[in-house]
């Protein structure tokens, strides 16, 4: 009979004359502990986890040195959180971590009380808390997760060097858990993105570099190489970068055809091939179809601008087969990105032919028909260009992708084929601000 053990003991305990010092003591502790199993019956009986709660919270108030106090906070705490009483919860939660720092249930609490901050997108505490556990206990059920979100935070936060240390803690305490890779890649991008170059550099070095890649995937391996070479390029090592670039497309070409398998891989792969690219488009564009300079023979102005429109036709299958390379590589952006080009390409070979140099010895009226005959020559180019941003058009319907690339490819469809490809505008509304006072209608009356 608990209800009566306790009352009994308390009016023991309460009678000033009765019993000495050690009886005092005696059914005092009698008092506690049947107030405490009390809490525990009734509860048993009546399933009320709200009032369980406030009993505790009584409990640990009135007897705050008993043995069990700290156990009567954590039922607490429990019975406030199932109730969605968070605020309790965490107060009680305080109030067991500040008052007993050796209890049994102080990791778990510290745990739980970071989670609560993170519940309430409290970020900042919730990583001190995590933080904390984590120092107090890398062996809890919890500490991993704790560390890990605890960069997660920080880096959310622009404490990107705090972001760093928290991943570095976990790799080293949890080095087999099968996210170390992709953590390992993170910290290296934390040091890219905020300029770090060099650090990040030599993190995608060793990254490529492992002697036992296991555990890493190509797509992962791609992602280092690439941005290895960003890094290299961002520090003034550019011909490093290149060097680096072309050994890349070598390993990437010998991985797919072992059997490598790639998906973002070959995005990245993609984006080193166009970057590479580049220099080869530059050099066709800047190509003119130029006459000589100066006055010679007639065989010697015709084989100069024979000379030169050869080689811009030769410049111009160089820039298909570099940008149908990458094409092939079955890359989504990339391959729209160089769909662009190739129509920026024709587009350029069009314009050339158009600008070439002009036969000094023709008449005015020959003029006029080699001028309409270079239109004939203008004309399949600009087909192919519109091919060209056509196909990258549908590219981007298949990727649900839009940039400033495929802008532009929609931009020159509309120039140069405004039938097929009318320009997109939008109607605004003049609006109309009628009050609800002024004018009414009904349902009907609407449709």
């Amino acid at each position: 009979d608990w209800q009566n053990l306790k009352e009994v003991s308390k009016a023991f305990y309460d009678q000033d004359s009765l019993g000495n010092k050690a009886f005092k003591k005696e059914v005092y502790s009698i008092y506690e502990r049947a107030s405490f199993k009390l809490i525990e019956v009734t509860f048993a009986e009546k399933k009320d986890e709200g009032w369980a709660a406030d009993q505790y919270v009584a409990f640990y108030a009135e007897f705050p040195s008993s043995d069990v106090a700290d156990l009567a906070l954590n039922n607490a705490t429990v019975y406030f959180h199932n109730t969605d009483q968070r605020g309790k919860a965490m107060q009680n939660r305080i109030v067991l971590i500040e008052n007993f720092p050796k209890s049994k249930f102080f990791n778990d609490q510290v745990a739980s009380l970071a989670y609560d901050y993170e519940s309430m997108a409290n970020f900042q505490e919730a990583a001190g808390w995590y933080e904390k556990l984590f120092s107090l206990d890398k062996e809890h059920v919890n500490a991993a997760d704790s560390i890990f979100s605890a960069a997660l935070f920080r880096k959310a936060m622009g404490d990107w060097e705090a972001a760093i240390k928290n991943y570095k803690l976990y790799m080293a305490a949890y080095p087999d858990k099968d996210n170390i890779q992709d953590i390992t890649l993170e910290v290296a991008k934390i040091y890219e993105e905020n300029k770090k170059y060099d650090q990040a550099a030599k993190v995608y070095l060793t990254f490529f570099n492992k002697k036992d890649p296991e555990g890493v995937t190509a797509d992962q391996l791609m992602f280092a190489r690439l941005h290895y070479g960003l890094c290299l390029e961002e520090i003034g090592q550019r011909s490093k970068a290149e060097k680096h670039y072309v050994e890349t497309v070598e390993w990437f070409v010998t991985a797919k055809e072992e059997g490598a398998e790639m998906t973002l891989g070959v995005e990245f792969a993609a984006e080193i091939m166009f970057k590479q690219a580049q220099d080869t488009y530059d050099a066709y564009v800047t190509r003119g179809i130029d006459g000589p300079t100066g006055k010679v023979s007639r065989k010697k102005e015709d084989k100069v601008l024979g000379d030169n429109l050869v080689a811009k036709a030769k410049s111009l299958q160089e820039v298909e087969a570099t940008y149908s390379e990458i094409i092939n590589t079955g890359a989504g952006e990339w391959g729209l990105a160089s769909l662009v080009q190739l129509g920026r390409a024709y587009e350029n070979m069009g314009e050339s032919l158009e600008n070439s140099h002009i036969p000094s010895y023709l008449t005015e009226d020959q003029i006029e028909f080699y001028r309409m005959n270079l239109e004939d020559k203008v004309f399949p180019q600009t087909e192919k260009a519109v091919a060209a941003y056509q196909a990258a058009l549908d590219k981007s319907y298949d990727l649900n992708l839009y940039n400033d690339q495929l802008a532009f490819a929609t931009r020159r469809l509309g120039e140069l084929r405004p039938d097929d490809f009318p320009g997109l505008e939008e109607t605004v509304l003049e609006p109309t601000y009628t009050s609800a006072s002024t004018t009414t209608a009904s349902f009907e009356e609407n449709l």
